[in-house]
């Protein structure tokens, strides 16, 4: 019997053994597991933060994308219109231009016709001036000058008619009458 009674002690011994390992392994695992389930629920909610942060900064991207090409088309539109605008502007200008020309051509030929004209009176009035000096006997061709062919036609202003005076008998000035002063 005491050999029965020593094996069941020694039974009962490894019974109680066997329970303080298993509870102690039980623990220990437990405690490993409930570590890292803690730490997977870290890295999840992180994971789920990050998610949202993403998720955010894409539709905050989408929108600066959408914002981007609606300015786009904006800057394309004015961009268009004001091609138009300096496009019609232009036509004008050259339009403005072809009928400055015009009228400059058409105050060259009246300047032209109102210049021969005047070279015409001034011719006749310098040749009744010089028989009127050969008359008086002051003849001196060095002494009579010619005032219309001394100012050129492009410093004469066509609206201010030169009209010859007399100072000296033998000496012609032209002068400018400007109309109202006379």
């Amino acid at each position: 019997k005491t050999k029965v009674e020593a094996t069941e002690k020694e039974l009962e011994s490894l019974k109680l053994n066997f329970d303080e390992e298993r509870t102690n392994l039980t623990e220990e695992l437990t405690q490993q597991h409930q570590a890292k389930v803690k730490e997977l629920e870290t890295q999840l909610e992180l994971a789920n933060v990050q998610k949202v942060e993403f998720e955010e900064k894409n539709l905050k991207l989408e929108q600066d994308l959408r914002d981007a090409a609606e300015e786009r088309k904006i800057t394309e539109k004015k961009g268009k219109a004001q091609l138009k605008d300096v496009t019609r502007q232009l036509t004008n200008e050259r339009r403005k231009n072809e009928k400055l020309q015009e009228k400059m051509s058409e105050l060259s030929i009246d300047t032209e016709s109102n210049y021969s004209d005047q070279v015409k009176d001034v011719e006749q009035d310098r040749s009744s001036i010089s028989s009127w000096s050969l008359m008086s006997g002051n003849n001196d061709r060095d002494r009579t000058s010619t005032p219309s062919s001394q100012i050129s036609p492009e410093i004469r202003s066509p609206e201010v008619p030169v009209e010859p005076l007399v100072q000296d008998p033998g000496n012609v000035i032209a002068a400018a009458v400007i109309p109202g002063t006379r």
